[in-house]
Parts: structure tokens; C-alpha cells; sequence
């Protein structure tokens, strides 16, 4: 068997000592365990309450239309289911109008309650998710969580809905 060298011996411990090194230096502290440490996965993110959002967004609609919509709103709560429903849809129109997505689906919300529609529960919840892809960081748990709840209703009425069915596995 060959005899290594001294040279040999010297750089065999110094390679050894260099991957040991750098097995420990990559080594992360174990964390202290003073604050409870926030679940992985998911939307972990500081969330916003929803009427938060929903202001926000009817703030950026111009006060004309603004206006308009406040008179609809007041004549809103003396209507009959009916008229309620032509309301709501004038609503909708004038936020859509506007390019106001965020108040003209909290409208379109509502109609979907009113007149229990598994489609229009379904476009809130789709309204709502796509929305949460342009919104704030903060914000964006929330929208999800509106738009899980409008697919959840869309499934109550027509379990079948496809379209529904993969909106809720995107909301998750």
C-alpha cells in the first residue's frame, strides 16, 4: 500500500475540516420559542375586514356615480322583492360603468341571495377570486374567503356545476 505524504495527509485534513465547516455554517439556530410561529402554507398574510376593502374600492368610483348609486341604495330598502332585484341590477350596471369590480360584485352578491341564483353565486365567487388577484397582499385573504363562500352557495343550489366545484378547489 502507498504511504502518503505529509503534503497529502495536510490537504486530506484540510478538506475534511472545510466540508465540515460548511456543514455546520449552513445550519439555521433552532428558534426561540417565545412567539407562536404562524401555519405554513396557505394565505398566511395579514388580512383585511371585507368592508374595509369594499370602501375602499367605492372610493376610487367617481362622485357622480357615487351619488347615484346612494340614491338607488335609499330607495333600495322600500322596494318590493321585485323592484329590489331592477335595483340591484341598475347598481351593478353603474359600478360596472365605472370599472368599479369590487362593489359591482358585493351587488351582484346580493342579487344572488335575493333571487337564489346558483349562476349568479357563482359569478360573485368568480368575480371575487379574479379581483383578488389584482388587490393589495392585505387584502387578498379576504377576497378569497368572499369568493370560496359565493361558490359554497352556488353549490347549495346545483351541486352539479362543474365550473363551481373547481372555483372552490381554487379557493383553497
Amino acid at each position: 500500500m502507498a504511504t502518503l505524504s505529509s503534503r497529502q495527509w495536510l490537504a486530506i485534513t484540510g478538506s475534511v475540516v472545510l466540508f465540515t465547516s460548511l456543514f455546520f455554517i449552513n445550519r439555521k439556530a433552532p428558534a426561540v420559542a417565545t412567539e407562536p410561529q404562524p401555519p405554513s402554507g396557505g394565505h398566511v398574510a395579514k388580512t383585511e375586514d371585507f368592508s374595509h376593502v369594499l370602501d375602499e374600492a367605492k372610493a376610487q368610483v367617481p362622485a357622480d356615480k357615487q351619488a347615484a348609486v346612494t340614491r338607488l341604495e335609499k330607495s333600495l330598502t322600500s322596494a318590493s322583492a321585485d323592484q329590489q332585484g331592477q335595483i340591484l341590477k341598475s347598481i351593478i350596471t353603474i359600478y360596472d360603468s365605472a370599472g368599479a369590480q369590487l362593489p359591482a360584485t358585493y351587488y351582484i352578491e346580493k342579487l344572488a341571495a335575493l333571487q337564489k341564483s346558483a349562476d349568479l353565486w357563482y359569478r360573485a365567487g368568480d368575480s371575487y377570486y379574479r379581483a383578488s388577484d389584482l388587490a393589495s397582499q392585505d387584502a387578498r385573504p379576504t377576497l378569497i374567503q368572499k369568493a370560496s363562500e359565493c361558490y359554497t352557495n352556488s353549490l347549495k343550489i346545483d351541486s352539479t356545476n362543474l365550473d363551481t366545484k373547481v372555483g372552490v378547489a381554487k379557493c383553497l
